[in-house]
């Protein structure tokens, strides 16, 4: 696509160079138009060498790229066999007994070998440790920590700010 753009392009330059030429020959006579002209000429050489400069060196490196490409994928395909991570999932959820059992039940359905799920509940007034409970039961890599009230996590210990005060009543202090 870019060489057809740079050829279109070295057609238009030729064409104007020919159209600003003739414009110039109708004004100009003698020994300056040969001047000119040759200048225009040049111009049309040089451009012609870096396009084709261009173009091998777009050419090397398209070239390379494919390498390493191959190289990588050749790399990737052998490795895959041996290397399988294990991978933990964290969900965080408060008051989420409408979807999490839905979550949860799609995330074991992941077609991979060595994966934990972790839900931490942050203090949730509806129905989901039990839903959480229940499927711990049915699933041995769900990993659930149910924060209770008046636990709080470092972050808001440290700060007095406006908020400080209502922290405070809710058990963070």
């Amino acid at each position: 696509m870019q060489i057809m753009r740079n050829r279109i392009v070295l057609i238009g330059l030729t064409v104007l160079i020919w159209v600003a030429l003739k414009a110039i020959d109708s004004y100009v006579t003698g020994p300056e138009i040969l001047f000119i002209l040759s200048i225009a000429a040049c111009m049309m050489a040089g451009h012609s060498i870096w396009l084709l400069s261009a173009q091998s060196r777009h050419r090397a490196k398209t070239q390379k790229r494919g390498q390493a490409i191959k190289s990588l994928e050749a790399v990737t395909a052998k490795g895959s066999q041996d290397y399988h991570p294990s991978v933990d999932i964290l969900i965080s959820a408060k008051n989420e007994s409408r979807v999490i059992e839905t979550t949860v039940r799609n995330l074991f359905k992941i077609d991979y070998d060595d994966y934990k799920v972790w839900v931490v509940d942050d203090m949730s007034t509806d129905s989901m440790p039990d839903i959480l409970k229940r499927l711990q039961g049915e699933f041995p890599d769900l990993q659930v920590l149910i924060r209770e009230p008046g636990s709080c996590p470092e972050v808001c210990r440290p700060q007095r700010s406006p908020g400080s005060l209502q922290r405070r009543r809710n058990g963070c202090v």
